[in-house]
Formats: structure tokens, C-alpha cells, sequence
């Protein structure tokens, strides 16, 4: 579990209850040194992993004619600056969530990131916005296996994940969905959303010829711009 720093609990409480392994989600905005403290102090809580957001969401831009083409119009460059200064000392992983663009991808690999999240943080609530989905496989191949690949953003079925793994992605994240069924049947619920999403992700590598993650590649799926 990825636990946010907005979170409504205290990360000291849900570490105290969790027998789960925890991340910690910081932004890279505000006072730092306030952000710092916070990552030190889920360290110490037993976070295994520090997740820093960074960056604004990436426009896809409406040609004229033809299928729509992608393009960074407002999106500027990750600022690794920043990011240093809150990792260093850190003394787990860090991984980088936002990155939307291949550059970004070599550029936090260049840096000793010890992962990436490819994500359009807020997409949802601005239209025109490239999917996380649509720029992972250009970022997989740019980050060529250096570092975990991790992405979020509307997964909602199992054939999803499969779709993510095919595309390069080592993992998936999941928020909504848990939420979902944390809110219908509570802790039960959440359980059996994450055994239902593993049971389709069997069911479908099955019904692909896919008996292992290994064997899960790009041919299953095929990209169209629309």
C-alpha cells in the first residue's frame, strides 16, 4: 500500500495496524523541509519506499486534420534539483510518480531513481490530457528494464493490467477500485476487488496463451490513436 501524506490517518497509526508493506507519497511542492521531515518520519515507521509526485499533467495536443498527436505543451521538465534535496539521506528506495514523457524516464534512470510512476496526476479532471497508458510504452523502452516501470490511472478490469504488463509495465497501481469496495462491504470488500482483479489477470493470460508473466509481451494488444 502506498500511503498518501494526505492521507485522513496518521501514517503512525496505519503502520501500527498494517502487516502489509508500506510506501510513503509525498509532492514535490511547499516547504521542503517540512516534506523532508514527513519522509524521514515514514522511514522511520517502516515505509520500505518513498513515492515523490512531481511535474503537471501532459496535453495532447488536437490536429488539425488526421488522428490526434501528442505533444508537451505545458508540461515542464521534472525539476531534479528539487527532487535531489528531498532524497538525499534517504535511506529506501525512491521512485518518481509523474513521469509522463521517454526524456523524463532517462533523465530520473540518469539520476539514480531507483524507479519510476508513469502517471498524468489530474488528468482526470482536465480534458485533452495523454493517458498514462498511452505513453508507457515509449517510456518502457526508453528506461530499458534499469529500473522498476509502475503505472496508475483507471484501472478497472483485469484485461488492463494485462494490457499495462504487455506494454512494459512491471506493476500496476490501483486506487479507485479498492475504494469502491472498501466503501460497499468495507475490508472484506477491498480484498476481494484486489482477488477479483487477480483472477481475471489469470483468466485472461490463460484465454491469450500466456501461462506465465513472462510470457506476456506486446503482441496481445495494439495501440490506435483515435
Amino acid at each position: 500500500m502506498v500511503v498518501s501524506s494526505e492521507a485522513s490517518m496518521p501514517l503512525e497509526k496505519i503502520a501500527a495496524e498494517s502487516s502489509t508493506i508500506l510506501w510513503y507519497q509525498v509532492f514535490a511542492e511547499g516547504d521542503l523541509s517540512a516534506v523532508r521531515a514527513k519522509m524521514n518520519q515514514a522511514v522511520k515507521s517502516g515505509c520500505k519506499a518513498i513515492c515523490i509526485t512531481t511535474g503537471v499533467p501532459f496535453r495532447k495536443a488536437q490536429a488539425s486534420s488526421g488522428p490526434a498527436k501528442l505533444a508537451a505543451l505545458s508540461r515542464p521538465a521534472a525539476n531534479w534539483d528539487i527532487v535531489d534535496q528531498m532524497r538525499k539521506g534517504i535511506n529506501v528506495p525512491v521512485l518518481i510518480k509523474g513521469i509522463m514523457t521517454p526524456e523524463e524516464a532517462e533523465a530520473a534512470v540518469k539520476r539514480g531513481v531507483q524507479g519510476i510512476v508513469v502517471s498524468n496526476y489530474g488528468g482526470l479532471l482536465t480534458p485533452g490530457m495523454a493517458s498514462s497508458m498511452e505513453m508507457l510504452p515509449s517510456i518502457a523502452d526508453a528506461v530499458a528494464g534499469k529500473v522498476p516501470v509502475l503505472i496508475d490511472g483507471s484501472f478497472r478490469r483485469g484485461s488492463d493490467i494485462l494490457k499495462a504488463l504487455a506494454y512494459g509495465a512491471t506493476a500496476v497501481m490501483i486506487g479507485r477500485p479498492l475504494a469502491w469496495g472498501l466503501a460497499a462491504y468495507g475490508p472484506e470488500g477491498a480484498q476481494q476487488v484486489l482477488e477479483m482483479l487477480q483472477t481475471e489477470v489469470a483468466r485472461d493470460m490463460a484465454h491469450t496463451g500466456k501461462p506465465t508473466l513472462r510470457d506476456i509481451d506486446r503482441t496481445l494488444v495494439k495501440l490506435q490513436e483515435v
